[in-house]
């Protein structure tokens, strides 16, 4: 798991969001509730090395099935490059993590989440929940016209 216990604490969002409104003053409120808020993001090339540790996988092996240019790739998960969101799906689908995994990794990385009643999402979601390649993905999205993952 990539650091849980650092990035989720003790509240919910929907708590966290009701002790806001009826809280009086913010920095008592910050003070009181400040674990359970992200203030810090992970890195993305920290999150990427913590999921193959995790998994047991090489690089090289997920490197190869992300589509992602080798080289750019490895620039990713060094620290060098900062991946777009599309990348960092692309290695996600490589990774073949569910669409829950995902979900937490943007969260912690600070990307965007995916987002099931937008197309192109639902088809990214599509992808991830069965385990299927980044070609057929873009293969999909290309069928709607949609931006390929890139």
């Amino acid at each position: 798991m990539i650091e849980r216990k650092k990035y989720f604490m003790d509240k919910t969002t929907k708590e966290l969001l009701e002790t806001m409104k009826t809280s009086k003053n913010y920095y008592e409120y910050l003070e009181e509730n400040g674990t359970a808020i992200n203030s810090e993001k992970m890195k993305p090339c920290r999150a990427l090395n913590a999921l193959l540790g995790e998994f047991g996988k090489k690089r090289s092996d997920i490197i190869a099935k992300s589509c992602i240019e080798k080289h750019y790739a490895y620039q990713i998960f060094n620290g060098a490059k900062i991946p777009s969101r599309d990348k960092m799906i692309m290695l996600c689908i490589a990774f073949e993590l569910d669409f829950e995994r995902t979900s937490e990794l943007f969260k912690v990385t600070g990307y965007p989440p995916l987002y099931a009643r937008d197309l192109r999402d639902n088809i990214i979601i599509y992808c991830l929940e069965n385990k299927l390649g980044v070609i057929k993905a873009n293969l999909y999205l290309s069928e709607k016209n949609l931006p390929i993952l890139d």
